[in-house]
């Protein structure tokens, strides 16, 4: 099945509801992605595959007259974020099911400020969606997205190999947007205009890779059930002893991109000269 198939991705995170709040680097990644957003008070921002609203919640808490709106295809992302968001007393974030590749279908909010999406951008046809989420930007609105470049992180990177020596094939999901090469081109043929390309890194705690052999199984069920128990019993002991002797499998190289509206660089500074 295909990253880009709602209901791959719909079961792949319902599955991963009840444990994706306790991924350190996703929340860290998250709040950082919203640091070099750089939301201002009174706008409205819309979080793209919220998942359970990391970067939703982290916008919400820098003014409250900030209204966000956090959309995802996996109800049970959407329940975990909700309780997240009461338990945390925010009253400007609404939550809405429904998949982020077309934003104008699922949201009534209007003209929209900001669009973040942390990590989901490469779960959705890319330039589809960007193409998608200009439209409903106001004159001068961006778009600020995150992806893991290519190779990243080290743990995935690490399952790929290993279950490549059983013969089971899988593509590098942050390969698409994996450069700043490949981020620009998507974000230039979706008719936006580039603000800023940061590449960063990310931390994983010892949690996160203590998950890391979970994560995967989850997300890959399908491609693991054709090994016996015997098979996938040593693939899963194979993995776990390489990573805790790799080198760098605690941090991972990531995109963090901001593109803008062009009809706001027409508005401001006349026509776009290349």
């Amino acid at each position: 099945m295909s990253a880009h198939q709602p209901e791959f991705v719909e079961h792949a995170f319902n599955d991963r509801a009840d444990t994706y709040r306790h991924s350190n680097w996703h929340r860290d990644y998250a709040e950082r992605l919203v640091q070099i957003a750089d939301v201002t008070a009174h706008t409205t921002v819309i979080d793209a595959c919220t998942g359970t609203g990391m970067a939703a919640r982290a916008i919400a808490r820098l003014d409250p007259t900030i209204r966000v709106v956090g959309v995802d295809m996996s109800q049970k992302m959407l329940d975990r974020a909700r309780h997240e968001t009461v338990h945390q007393s925010l009253t400007n974030i609404r939550f809405v099911h429904g998949d982020a590749t077309s934003l104008s279908d699922v949201i009534t909010e209007g003209d929209v400020d900001l669009i973040v999406c942390s990590a989901g951008l490469l779960y959705l046809p890319i330039t589809e969606a960007l193409s998608n989420w200009s439209s409903v930007l106001s004159a001068g609105g961006r778009i600020a997205f995150s992806s893991m470049a290519t190779g990243n992180p080290p743990a995935a990177e690490l399952f790929r190999r290993l279950t490549a020596d059983t013969g089971i094939m899988i593509d590098d999901p942050s390969a698409p947007l994996g450069t700043p090469g490949a981020c620009r081109e998507h974000i230039e043929r979706a008719g936006l205009r580039i603000v800023e390309i940061h590449e960063e890194q990310v931390h994983f705690t010892p949690t996160d890779l203590g998950s890391a052999w979970a994560v995967h199984e989850r997300m890959y069920t399908e491609q693991l059930d054709v090994l016996s128990h015997d098979a996938r019993a040593a693939l899963e002991h194979r993995f776990r002893s390489e990573l805790s002797e790799t080198v760098g499998v605690d941090r991972a190289d990531v995109l963090y991109c901001v593109a803008q509206n062009r009809i706001a660089i027409r508005d401001e500074v006349g026509p776009d000269v290349h």
